[in-house]
């Protein structure tokens, strides 16, 4: 593997919106509860409250996405500390237990462009797409 193999397999892409913009979008990007044994769409009411979310894992149809914030918000059913390494800030951050968010491939749009940032997320992620997986955004119908 060479060097920019390298630094490109160590590098997460995040984001930074509210879960009223990625909703907003109406390209299938859906939050789930993410448990052993199933996977279930959350109930999750749009909030104004921006948080970061990281790319936990990327599959051709789409991604894995995990929100980050300082407190833990209620309809997270549970948080733990984020454990990260490289340049992931993790201190005073909370990650919630059991909850993800899927965002299809080609979903985001130029209002919501994720960064990448050297380092990993650590965790058990999904290595499917969920059942129930809509199918990926036209890039028609990006701007």
């Amino acid at each position: 593997m060479d060097d920019i193999s390298i630094a490109q397999s160590n590098m997460t892409r995040a984001l930074f919106a509210t879960t009223e913009q990625l909703l907003g979008l109406e390209r299938g990007i859906t939050p789930y509860l993410v448990r052993p044994r199933s996977v279930q769409k959350a109930n999750y009411a749009a909030e104004t409250i921006p948080y970061i979310f990281y790319e936990v894992a990327a599959l051709g149809e789409g991604s894995w996405w995990l929100p980050v914030s300082a407190d833990e918000p209620t309809q997270w059913h549970g948080a733990e500390p984020l454990e990260a390494d490289g340049e992931i800030p993790t201190a005073h951050l909370q990650r919630p237990t059991h909850l993800l968010w899927w965002i299809p491939a080609q979903s985001l749009d130029t209002e919501i462009i994720p960064i990448s940032i050297f380092g990993r997320i650590h965790g058990n992620w999904p290595t499917t797409a969920p059942e129930d997986n809509p199918p990926p955004a036209a890039s028609a119908n990006l701007r």
